[in-house]
């Protein structure tokens, strides 16, 4: 599945860019790598082979409470679960995660903000605001991606345009590094990478879901 939305954002990044619609959310126009519209290093097949983890409450390599995609089938399958291998969320529409001091309280929900680390971000879900919600998974964001391009001809978290990269924090691949997803104007490229989650760039922020 991770493959396949990957091969699907690749494509329509490249009929966008060929029709020279590629745009940032502040309407330029935007450049493309055609040979690799998207950067990733051992992510493809990482839902299949169990080096990626999902939901991780923790980012403990050795009990991060995760688990792999054939577990949480095999439990879907096991509970009989009519839904089962697909994911039914709500998100907010933000491409442009807000900087530090930018973030909106909307519905007594305050939008996060850039600028902390991973730990802190998971720690939020602790609270009260956004109980029932979660992290952004790789295939969340591909598909988010895809979604944005095929409404608005845009990227998402473009951290050198209006937005800013996002912690993936229902992704942690080989047990230890944290998933994120941002588009690069120098590569020209969605980059899809992992990172310690002791990282502190400033470039990061967090983007959640509900699961109904």
């Amino acid at each position: 599945m991770l493959k396949k939305l990957i091969v699907c954002a690749e494509k329509l990044l490249k009929n966008k860019y060929q029709k020279g619609i590629l745009l940032g959310t502040d309407g330029s126009h935007l450049g493309l790598k055609e040979d690799q519209p998207i950067f990733e290093h051992n992510i493809a097949g990482a839902d299949v082979n169990g080096y990626l983890v999902y939901y991780p409450k923790n980012f403990n390599r050795d009990n991060n409470e995760g688990k792999t995609k054939k577990e949480i089938l095999a439990e879907q399958e096991e509970a009989r679960d009519e839904f089962c291998g697909y994911n039914i969320s709500l998100r907010e529409d933000l491409p442009d995660l807000p900087a530090k001091g930018n973030g909106k309280v909307i519905g007594g929900r305050k939008q996060p903000e850039a600028g902390k680390l991973a730990d802190e971000y998971l720690a939020l879900l602790k609270e009260e605001q956004y109980v029932g919600e979660r992290g952004f998974t790789y295939e969340d964001e591909l598909i988010y991606l895809i979604r944005q391009l095929q409404k608005n001809n845009q990227v998402i978290d473009d951290w050198q345009g209006r937005g800013k990269a996002n912690w993936l924090l229902g992704s942690l691949l080989h047990r230890r590094l944290v998933a994120v997803g941002r588009w690069n104007r120098n590569n020209q490229q969605f980059f899809m990478l992992s990172e310690f989650p002791s990282n502190n760039s400033g470039i990061n922020s967090v983007r959640f879901l509900a699961e109904i």
